[in-house]
This record gives structure tokens, C-alpha cells and sequence, in this order.
């Protein structure tokens, strides 16, 4: 549904149902709580009503307008995911020997990632030993879903923790951790 007809129900929901408690009587139907609520609102009894209505309606739509706001984002917005893996080779676009640890002499790993929901934007690749960045690579996906990698040569004191993020903007999409033994 569109949002300015919903916004027009919202509005006129909450102004029902602020006017109902006004009222002591209870609405049978729309037109009829419509009738039933100007009737509370232009009688005698309804003075404070009357007094008070631009503030009430103002109210309202502002709390209707602020909930279409809040779900706006989440309705249409796609939210990036990734699945990462690491390991020694990549081989028509697949990773091969995916492991948690890795001997002490391997040369080179690679970080698998299969990304979705980020079609257009940049992400990158952030490898640590411990808590030190070691390398940062940059790429941009091009369609959803997108399968890449970045590889990180090792030295020869590579011995230790560990771990490859797969990043967007300031948000880290997926970690993997692993050792070098």
C-alpha cells in the first residue's frame, strides 16, 4: 500500500481512537463513529474536546508520520550478508582445502567470501594476526550474489591467531578465524 494512504489511515485511526476516549459510547462502524465522535465533539459536553482538538490531530499525525518513518527503511532496504571461508587455493571460483588451522609452512591463504545483498557497493577484506591489521583489500561487488577473495602471503613468523573480516562501510559482514600452526 502506499505510504500517504496509509499515513491518511493512520492519521485517521489515531484520531479515532483519541476521540473515543472522550467518548463513553462505543462506535458501531466507521461513518457512525465519525457522526459519533463530531457530535461529542461540537455538543456542550465536548467543550474540551473542541479546545483541545488542533492539539490532539496535530499529535496524531506527528506519531503517524514518526512510525511510517521508522518502517520505511526496513520495508525496502536489503540488509548485505556474507559466508566466508578460508583456505589454500581458489579454483574456478571455489575455494579448496577450507580448513580452522593451517601448517606453519603454508605460503599463501585465501579468504572465500560469497556476498549478497551488496550489489553496487564497495567491501573490503581485513586480515589480522591477533589484534593487528596485516592487510586491508578493497573491492567492489558487482551483482548479487558475488563470489570473490583476497589472498594473504605469509611469512615466515606467521605462526599464531588469525582472522579474515569480510567488511562494508563500518559494518563487518562475516569473520572467520583460524590458526597457523
Amino acid at each position: 500500500m502506499n505510504h500517504g494512504i496509509e499515513s491518511l489511515f493512520s492519521l485517521l485511526f489515531s484520531v479515532l481512537s483519541v476521540l473515543t476516549l472522550f467518548d463513553a459510547e462505543p462506535a458501531r462502524g466507521c461513518g457512525q463513529a465519525i457522526r459519533l465522535h463530531l457530535r461529542v465533539i461540537l455538543s456542550p459536553q465536548g467543550a474540551l474536546m473542541r479546545k483541545y482538538w488542533p492539539a490532539v490531530i496535530a499529535a496524531s499525525f506527528s506519531l503517524s508520520t514518526l512510525a511510517i518513518a521508522q518502517d520505511a527503511p526496513q520495508g525496502g532496504a536489503k540488509t548485505a550478508m556474507a559466508e566466508v571461508s578460508v583456505g589454500t587455493a581458489v579454483a574456478d571460483r571455489t575455494l579448496s582445502g577450507a580448513a580452522e588451522s593451517f601448517p606453519a609452512g603454508t605460503e599463501r591463504l585465501y579468504c572465500f567470501a560469497r556476498i549478497s545483498n551488496a550489489e553496487g557497493s564497495d567491501i573490503e577484506f581485513v586480515w589480522y594476526k591477533g589484534d593487528s591489521e596485516q592487510a586491508r583489500v578493497k573491492q567492489t561487488v558487482k551483482y548479487s550474489p558475488h563470489r570473490t577473495w583476497s589472498s594473504k602471503t605469509l611469512a615466515a613468523d606467521a605462526a599464531g591467531d588469525w582472522r579474515c573480516d569480510v567488511v562494508q562501510g563500518e559494518k563487518v559482514l562475516q569473520s572467520v578465524k583460524f590458526k597457523v600452526e
